[in-house]
């Protein structure tokens, strides 16, 4: 046997090819080091993961009704039109006096804000079959027994309470919506006005009237507000 003929296995499999070429070899562990650095900083790794269920609340307000004639009027609709949704898990309703709550479940697969869409079209497609009374359906993205997590309170010493609810509504509600996160967004304490005044100013002046003979003649009109319900 020739010592000096080199072995017909030598020169092959992946040891020899390491041999022949480190820097080869080099890079192969390196790329192997690299991707588990980033798997380990990229895995989403949290001592309370978010378990959120898909879920879409339906608020229908229908002042002055009886529970009968909400679940039979209003409820029984909209769990209707919910129920042709696509990926729809469960569906659980709560008709209570003057208002109708219809929980809508999805499945985990679904995406929620293509389902709340085609929830919210289907469910608007379908108000012209509630009473006249019966508010526009609330489509919320969220479970309605739920609390806030956030509450904040607007003031100013030098605004009205109507000023300051025109710059809530014009200014942050859009805003607060559209944050990432938001589901829902209410507004409590607000005032809105009862009725607009356009003033014609030349047929005033012609039966020699002033602003403020106007503004006083409003001031002492009466005005009926709902109190609540006894």
């Amino acid at each position: 046997m020739d010592l000096n003929q080199p072995d017909a296995d030598s020169g092959t499999g992946a040891t020899a090819l390491f041999i022949r070429r480190p820097i080869l070899a080099f890079v192969l562990n390196a790329l192997i080091v690299i991707a588990g650095l980033a798997g380990l900083l990229g895995a989403d790794v949290r001592e309370l993961p978010d378990v959120d269920r898909p879920v879409v609340t339906i608020s229908t307000a229908y002042p002055g009704a009886a529970p009968e004639t909400i679940d039979r009027e209003v409820t029984a609709v909209i769990e209707g039109a919910a129920g042709r949704v696509a990926g729809v898990k469960s569906i659980s309703s709560y008709s209570r006096f003057g208002s109708s709550r219809v929980t809508v479940e999805f499945r985990d697969d679904i995406d929620l804000d293509v389902a709340a869409t085609d929830l919210r079209e289907t469910v608007a497609r379908e108000a012209n079959d509630l009473p006249d009374a019966a508010e526009a359906p609330r489509v919320v993205k969220s479970d309605a027994d739920s609390e806030a997590i956030l509450r904040i309170a607007v003031t100013s010493p030098r605004r009205t309470a109507d000023e300051l609810t025109t710059l809530v509504r014009d200014l942050a509600e859009s805003r607060l919506l559209s944050a990432p996160g938001v589901a829902d967004l209410q507004i409590f304490g607000d005032r809105t006005l009862a009725f607009r005044v356009d003033v014609n100013l030349m047929q005033l002046a012609a039966r020699g009237l002033s602003l403020s003979d106007l503004s006083a003649v409003l001031g002492d009109a009466a005005l009926e507000s709902p109190a609540g319900a006894l």
